[in-house]
């Protein structure tokens, strides 16, 4: 404003700065300021007198413009007027200004402020959650956090509390699942209590009775030791009385004892007699037939060692000690052969079933112990329990073997101890090697031996007999 005073009258002649000076050219300079808010925050003090420098540049010019428009009406004045010219009015709005500006600052990080303080507990409920055990957050909700996030440190606190409050609707899902889970963890636990309670109630039942029954067993005891006191003395009394009438009777007893005695002395010199009549007669008898026997067994195993060196059945190295092969090993030889033809060339369920029962009327009779038996070594090593399994081939596709697990060797005890001979001499041999052996064959009902397959196809084309090896050399 500025103010005239001429002949004792003052003229008021107003300019109305704020409208024109600081609406247009300040106030454009204001908004692009406010534009760039991060750098005005971070360099306040140089941005505010670089807008006060600009100010009284354009109150300059507004001054020198507002002289120019009253230089025509200046032959209204003359000299010793006084002329005041509210040059502090600029200042005046600047503070204005600057006072508006500093509480919409104040306001906008007072909002922004509560924004953050908004979605701080929202983002320590998202972490919570997202580490929640069992509980998958999904890409959309991991979205909202991470834009959150990127959004906190701005100044934008519309937008930060938009996002905290859409991330929040999305975590009230996620709870109810949680307190879902929980419910469900809590009911576990619960049943679990009852079911320890109820364990400790059958428990203490269970004890209860036990005592019960221990009181009665021991009640029990004590009448049985009074009645078996009674029954001692009752049995005393008796036995004094049996002695007086033992000795009343052994009188009479060793009279008729030696009476008796002769007489089976004599009964008995006379059995031995005739016994011995008996023995000599089977002596007599075995001493003729003997070399006959011997002779009939020497051609039946001639006849088997031909005829199993016709069929092939043994390898270039078996080959070599077919002929060492005693008559009941040669026997359980041609039975397991002619068993495997006859069910190769089987044509029905019936005649493979009649195979195995002629195979099995063959090798009836060869159970038992035996004696120098020749085979090649195929399997060597031990069960889960360190007990040795030996597996011997005798022929093709024939073998003697043990038992491989304990269960299976019930009534056998085939497989080797470890703390026995047999176990050392087995465990210096190797496969491949010829060995010659003793042991036994063991009986079973289906082929009169013993045979470990599973089905009747592997029992009648490759059998596997149970043996129990006792003495083993090599040979080779």
């Amino acid at each position: 404003m500025m103010v005239a005073s001429f002949d004792g009258q003052k003229f008021n002649i107003n300019i109305d700065i704020n409208q024109y000076a600081l609406t247009t050219r300040w106030k454009c300079c204001m908004d692009m300021n406010r534009r760039k808010n991060n750098f005005r925050l971070n360099d306040k003090t140089l941005i505010k007198s670089w807008q006060h420098l600009f100010a009284k540049s354009c109150f300059l010019f507004l001054i020198g413009f507002s002289y120019s428009s009253i230089e025509n009406n200046a032959h209204a004045f003359g000299l010793g007027d006084v002329v005041k010219i509210g040059g502090d009015l600029v200042d005046s709005a600047m503070e204005k200004q600057d006072e508006k500006e500093k509480q919409e600052q104040e306001q906008k990080r007072k909002l922004l402020q509560d924004a953050r303080g908004y979605a701080d507990p929202i983002m320590k409920r998202y972490k919570h959650i997202s580490s929640y055990h069992g509980l998958k957050v999904s890409h959309d909700t991991q979205t909202l956090y991470s834009d959150l996030k990127y959004i906190y440190s701005a100044d934008n606190a519309e937008k930060i509390r938009q996002t905290a409050k859409k991330l929040d609707d999305d975590l009230n899902i996620y709870q109810s699942k949680i307190n879902q889970i929980e419910q469900q963890k809590k009911a576990q636990k619960e049943k679990a209590r009852q079911q320890r309670i109820a364990a400790e109630k059958k428990r203490q039942e269970k004890m209860r009775k036990q005592a019960a029954a221990e009181q009665a067993a021991a009640k029990k005891v004590a009448a049985e030791q009074a009645a078996a006191k009674k029954a001692a003395a009752e049995q005393a009394a008796a036995e004094k009385a049996a002695v007086k009438q033992a000795a009343a009777k052994k009188a009479a007893a060793e009279q008729a004892t030696a009476e008796k005695a002769a007489a089976e002395q004599a009964t008995a010199e006379k059995a031995a007699a005739e016994q011995a009549a008996t023995k000599k007669v089977a002596v007599e008898q075995t001493t003729t037939r003997k070399p006959a026997v011997a002779e009939q067994d020497e051609k039946e195993r001639q006849n088997l060692v031909t005829e199993l060196q016709k069929k092939r059945l043994f390898d270039s190295e078996l080959s070599k000690y077919v002929n060492d092969y005693p008559l009941p090993q040669l026997k359980l030889t041609i039975a397991s052969y002619n068993g495997q033809i006859a069910y190769q060339e089987a044509t029905s369920e019936q005649s493979k079933g009649a195979a195995r029962e002629q195979r099995k009327n063959k090798l009836c009779g060869l159970q038992g112990k035996h004696y120098g038996w020749i085979g090649k070594v195929t399997n060597l090593t031990t069960n889960s329990e360190g007990k040795g399994v030996l597996t011997v081939k005798f022929g093709e596709n024939m073998h003697l073997t043990t038992s491989n697990n304990t269960f299976s060797d019930i009534g056998a005890n085939s497989l080797l101890d470890p703390s026995s001979d047999i176990f050392q001499s087995v465990f210096k041999l190797s496969r491949g090697d010829i060995i010659r052996f003793d042991g036994y064959l063991f009986p079973s009902n289906n082929d009169c031996i013993r045979e470990f397959s599973d089905t009747m196809k592997g029992s009648m084309t490759e059998p596997n007999y149970l043996f129990k090896f006792i003495h083993i050399e090599k040979l080779n």
